[in-house]
């Protein structure tokens, strides 16, 4: 199982699969996502457990197959819809809140800076679900 980093969240959601499952997998860490994603195209890995933004264009040029998502619910977007949580693929739930938040560098230029209102005007605008899964026009 390929992942980004070692005691990160790839390697986390590995071992919460093999507790869930009763799988054993080997974990490789690799320095990204898009790393990743290459490693299994490449066939050094046989799986990942990978940011489906990081993997969204080889899995629609059809060298990766999206089994399925860690997560509650589906994705709703269009490219999306159609792969089934874990829960649906499996039979047993399986989701991970991946935690991020919004950083900048001090003394950062007053005309790049993000308020906290430009914040929550994103978060409520639809687009910004396609930001997240790698679909931005």
């Amino acid at each position: 199982m390929g992942g980004t980093g070692a005691k990160q969240e790839d390697q986390i959601i590995t071992v919460q699969m093999e507790q869930i499952y009763g799988l054993k997998f080997n974990y490789v860490p690799f320095k990204g996502g898009g790393q990743v994603a290459v490693e299994l195209v490449g066939k050094h890995v046989d799986s990942t457990v990978n940011n489906p933004a990081e993997a969204v264009s080889h899995w629609k040029n059809g060298t990766l197959r999206a089994l399925a998502t860690i997560d509650s619910q589906r994705i709703d977007l269009p490219d999306w819809k159609g792969i089934p949580t874990m829960k649906e693929a499996t039979g047993k739930d399986m989701s991970y809140l991946m935690l991020r938040g919004i950083f900048m560098a001090p003394g950062s230029p007053r005309n790049r800076r993000i308020t906290l209102s430009d914040v929550e005007e994103g978060v409520g605008n639809p687009g910004m679900e396609k930001v997240r899964y790698g679909e931005w026009p």
